[in-house]
C-alpha cells in the first residue's frame, strides 16, 4: 500500500484530553539521567512526587497523544524520528490536565527511492483555563515511502547554528537500561530496544 497523504492529512484532531502526573514527571527524570546522585537535593526536586516537584521542560516532546496508526499507507517500521521543535509558552508544572491540538503539518514526497518526510504540530494547552502551555513539532522520516507522486509540501528552514562556543556543556554517562526505561514514557518504537528490529530496518 503506497503513503497515503490524504489519510494522513485527516489525522488533525482538536481538544484530544491528556492527563500527565506528578509520578510520571519523576519517571521522565530518572529516564533521561537524574538520579544518579541520590544525595542531590536539586535533582531530587524533579524525581520525588511533592507540591514543589519540578518539571524538565523536556518531557514535553512525550506529553501528547500518539494518533498515528500503522496502517496509513506507510511502512511504520521504515519510520524515523528526525528532527523535534519546542516552544514553552510557559512553565510546566509536574501534574498537567490536558487539551491538544494535532495536525500532519506538511508532507514532502523526496521521489523514488528517497524517503517522504512528514512534519507534525501539537498545541497543547491547560484543561483548566485554555491557557497555551507549549507548542510541539515533529520531523518523521518515512524512508522506505517516496516516489508516489505524494505532495511537496516547503519544508521548514534548518535551524541556524551560531558560530560561537556554546552556552554550556554537560557530560553524562548514559546508563545502559536507558532506552528500555525511556521507552515507559510512551516511544514505543522498537528500533531503541531490538536489535533484530534495528537489522531488519537496515540500521545495524
Amino acid at each position: 500500500m503506497p503513503l497515503d497523504s490524504s489519510r494522513l492529512n485527516s489525522l488533525a484532531r482538536k481538544d484530544l484530553p491528556f492527563n500527565w502526573r506528578a509520578e510520571q514527571s519523576g519517571w521522565y527524570a530518572l529516564s533521561v539521567g537524574f538520579g544518579r546522585s541520590a544525595d542531590s537535593a536539586q535533582e531530587l526536586e524533579y524525581l520525588l512526587a511533592s507540591a514543589s516537584q519540578r518539571a524538565v521542560p523536556s518531557m514535553a516532546a512525550v506529553m501528547t497523544v500518539n494518533v498515528f496508526e500503522q496502517d496509513y499507507g506507510w511502512q511504520y517500521d521504515q519510520k524515523l524520528h528526525a528532527e523535534q521543535f519546542l516552544r514553552l509558552h510557559r512553565p510546566m508544572r509536574a501534574s498537567e490536565d490536558l487539551l491538544a491540538d494535532f495536525a500532519v503539518d506538511r508532507i514532502h514526497d523526496k521521489g523514488v527511492n528517497r524517503p517522504a518526510i512528514l512534519v507534525t504540530r501539537t498545541d497543547e494547552r491547560r484543561a483548566s483555563d485554555g491557557s497555551p502551555l507549549f507548542t510541539l513539532g515533529s520531523t518523521l522520516f518515512a524512508r522506505a515511502d517516496g516516489g508516489v507522486d505524494g505532495p511537496q509540501d516547503p519544508l521548514p528552514e534548518p535551524h541556524v547554528v551560531p558560530q560561537r562556543s556554546p552556552d554550556l556543556t554537560h557530560r553524562s554517562q548514559t546508563r545502559p537500561e536507558q532506552a528500555l526505561m525511556y521507552r515507559i514514557n510512551g516511544d514505543h518504537n522498537p528500533l531503541h530496544v531490538r536489535q533484530d528490529a534495528a537489522r531488519a530496518a537496515g540500521l545495524s
